[in-house]
């Protein structure tokens, strides 16, 4: 399924304004200050419900000793972390999202197979399923392959050898996630070059560095700033 994105995705929502990241406020925030796209990330509970959460731990941000994937739905709940479910339900997020699926698992069919279950529960057509895991978006693939896939590369090492060709053999993405420090060396962006895929680049604050790779063929930028007014979508 092809899909044109906005050019400007808020990281995480907007959490700028003093709410936490990942929260279905941070998320209602961005669409209100002008957001028509977020990313987001999510993981499962100890109970297999898909939670919007970045990190493994809670302890960053309560203090909690335990892992996500350790905690009930109702213990995170508590916590004010929100469910995917919430998310795709609501109608005051950003029409666009981008949902990155986070696992420990090398082949994380259930947390994959429950977000996909929750996009056609809501018959959300305006949607990415990201990750860095190949395998993740190889289930995905199967699974539902009209569901579009963002393959997210971070580490130089899969850029520049040969598991950079089984990555997109594995996933067949349609959108290639790039960190934007990897386009500045001039191996790196040929490599990425060569995927012939439309770039996404994350995550990235300076203005002006931003409209240089939209202007030069990047699709999306994913940032932590709000979208300029002055974008096109």
């Amino acid at each position: 399924m092809k899909l044109e994105i906005p050019k400007w995705q808020v990281h995480r929502g907007y959490w700028k304004g003093g709410l936490r990241e990942n929260t279905l406020q941070s998320f209602i925030a961005a669409k209100r200050l002008g957001a028509k796209m977020v990313e987001l990330d999510v993981q499962l509970s100890r109970d297999k419900v898909s939670v919007v959460f970045h990190d493994w731990h809670l302890k960053k941000f309560f203090h909690v000793d335990a892992l996500v994937e350790k905690t009930s739905w109702d213990d995170l709940r508590a916590l004010n972390v929100a469910s995917l479910e919430q998310v795709l339900r609501s109608e005051d997020v950003p029409e666009y999202l981008n949902i990155e699926i986070k696992s420990l698992d090398f082949y994380p069919f259930r947390a994959v197979k429950n977000v996909e279950q929750l996009i056609q529960k809501y018959n959300k057509k305006k949607v990415v399923v990201s990750s860095f895991n190949p395998m993740a978006l190889f289930a995905l693939r199967r699974l539902s392959p009209k569901t579009p896939r963002g393959l997210l590369i971070g580490r130089r090492e899969v850029l520049m050898t040969w598991r950079m060709n089984w990555y997109l053999k594995l996933a067949k993405p349609q959108f290639l996630h790039i960190r934007h420090e990897f386009l500045e060396e001039d191996y790196l962006r040929n490599r990425v070059i060569e995927c012939r895929l439309p770039v996404v680049v994350w995550t990235l604050n300076n203005l002006q560095k931003a409209k240089f790779y939209l202007e030069r063929g990047a699709v999306s930028v994913i940032s932590d700033e709000l979208p300029p007014k002055d974008l096109e979508s």
